[in-house]
């Protein structure tokens, strides 16, 4: 395999790494929208039992004394927080092209280097796939790194469950 195509492969696969979420496209709100949004982020639970580890996703509504509400397709899903193992929410969907486009264009304008492409096409696929994996963690909060009272600013209702709500009538989005 010639440089160039040792290049080209190795920034494509370093700028392809970065955080994800299991939200649905176009459910999370852009950055720039992210304050005027009303409902919570987009919550994917783990849940530890019996050495079986199932997954619930959906939109964060509410973080209590003992439970966590996320409301799923199939309907609202009350849990024990002491029953959920790890936890990310997202908040806003973040687009970080730009970033993955300069990382490649900046590795293959080291083909111009000569033999010193031998040390700025990696210091070019380094840098850029740390700036791009730090900026798509950006837009996400996990649990147990950070405590469910960090997480709750991130549901529809922060301060608890609304009593007159009808929680059977509840739908996602």
């Amino acid at each position: 395999m010639s440089a160039a195509k040792l290049v080209l492969f190795i920034s494509l696969l370093a700028v392809a790494g970065c955080a994800s979420t299991s939200a649905p496209p176009g459910w999370l709100p852009n950055a720039e929208d992210v304050q005027q949004n009303v409902y919570g982020g987009w919550i994917t639970a783990e849940i530890d039992s019996s050495n079986i580890t199932k997954k619930v996703s959906g939109e964060l509504l509410a973080v209590e004394q003992d439970s966590v509400y996320i409301l799923t397709y199939s309907g609202l899903r009350p849990m024990y927080r002491n029953d959920i193992a790890r936890a990310k929410v997202a908040f806003f969907e973040g687009d970080y092209g730009g970033m993955r486009a300069w990382t490649l264009v900046g590795t293959l304008s080291t083909l111009s280097h000569g033999f010193y492409l031998l040390i700025s096409a990696p210091l070019w696929i380094l840098a850029g796939t740390v700036a791009v994996s730090a900026a798509t963690h950006d837009q996400l909060i996990e649990y147990p790194r950070h405590s469910w009272n960090e997480m709750k600013k991130y549901s529809r209702f922060p301060q608890g469950f609304p009593a007159a709500i009808d929680r059977s009538r509840l739908l996602l989005r």
